[in-house]
C-alpha cells in the first residue's frame, strides 16, 4: 500500500511540474517567431539578398540582363548610325564625282561677223563649249536677238526662271549635237541688217544637254553688243570682247 501511494505522489509530482510551465514555453517560441518575423520584414533588400544565396544569384541575373539590353540597344544605334553614316558619304562621293567629272556648257559670245556675201547684214553669233570631263550629249538649243531693248525687258523677272524665259518650246530647239571635253561648237543666231540696228543689240537664248550622268542641264545666256556706231554702216563687224553679258537672262544648272 505504502509503495503504491508512494509512486502515485511521484507522477502527481512530475506532471503537475509541467503542467504550469508548458504554455510559458509555448508563449516563448510564439514571441521568438514573431520576432524573427518582424525581424525578416524589417531587413532591407540587400540584407536579404546575402541571406539568401538563391535571392542574391537572382539579384545578380537580373543586372546583369539589364545591362546586357542597355548594351545591346547601344550597339544597334550605332550601327544604325554607321549605316547612315556611310550611305550619307557614298552619296556624297557620287554627287562629287558627278560635279567634277560632268560636262559643263559655257556659251560664250563670238561677236557680231560679216555676212558671207552681203555687206548691208552681219551674224550674231555664239561658241558652245564644253568645259567639263565628261562629252556632252543632245546637245541643243535656242536662241534670238533684237536690236530693241522692249523685245526682252520684262521678259527677264527672274535669273533662272525657265517659264519666262523669252524662248519658244523647248521641243522646238536646235540641233542634237556631241561635244567631247574642251571642244566648242560656233553658232550663228540669225542674220540682221545694219541699218535695222540702234544703241545695243541683244542675242540671247538657251543650251540643254546630257551632262554625262544621264542627267538634263541647261545654260541660258544673253549677251548685249552697243551698235551706235555701226548703225547703216556696211561691211561692219564687232568683235567678241565687245559683247558684255545683259543683266538678266544668264544661268545654268
Amino acid at each position: 500500500m505504502r509503495r503504491f501511494i508512494f509512486h502515485v505522489l511521484i507522477v502527481a509530482f512530475l506532471f503537475g511540474a509541467e503542467h504550469p510551465h508548458g504554455p510559458k514555453i509555448a508563449s516563448s517560441q510564439e514571441h521568438a517567431s514573431e520576432a524573427a518575423t518582424k525581424a525578416e520584414q524589417h531587413k532591407s533588400v540587400w540584407e536579404r539578398t546575402a541571406d539568401d544565396p538563391v535571392a542574391l544569384f537572382t539579384l545578380v541575373l537580373s543586372i546583369f540582363t539589364g545591362l546586357l539590353v542597355v548594351v545591346t540597344g547601344g550597339l544597334i544605334w550605332v550601327g544604325w548610325r554607321q549605316v547612315r553614316l556611310s550611305k550619307e558619304l557614298a552619296d556624297r562621293q557620287i554627287r562629287d564625282t558627278e560635279i567634277l567629272q560632268r560636262a559643263y556648257i559655257s556659251v560664250e559670245p563670238a561677236g557680231l561677223r560679216e555676212h558671207r556675201d552681203r555687206e548691208d547684214r552681219i551674224h550674231p553669233s555664239v561658241i558652245f563649249r564644253n568645259v567639263g570631263h565628261l562629252p556632252a550629249r543632245q546637245v541643243r538649243w535656242n536662241s534670238n536677238n533684237s536690236a530693241k531693248r522692249d523685245d526682252i525687258t520684262g521678259e527677264f523677272p527672274d535669273i533662272g526662271d525657265a517659264k519666262t524665259f523669252p524662248i519658244d518650246d523647248p521641243g522646238e530647239k536646235e540641233g542634237a549635237i556631241v561635244l567631247p571635253p574642251g571642244t566648242g561648237s560656233l553658232q550663228q543666231i540669225g542674220t540682221v541688217f545694219t541699218k535695222d540696228l540702234s544703241n545695243n543689240f541683244f542675242v540671247w537664248g538657251i543650251v540643254t544637254y546630257d551632262d554625262g550622268f544621264g542627267n538634263e542641264r541647261f545654260t541660258r545666256f544673253c549677251h548685249v553688243y552697243s551698235t551706235k556706231n555701226i548703225i547703216g554702216r556696211l561691211g561692219v563687224t564687232l568683235p567678241a570682247d565687245a559683247s558684255r553679258l545683259y543683266e538678266y537672262g544668264n544661268d545654268a544648272n
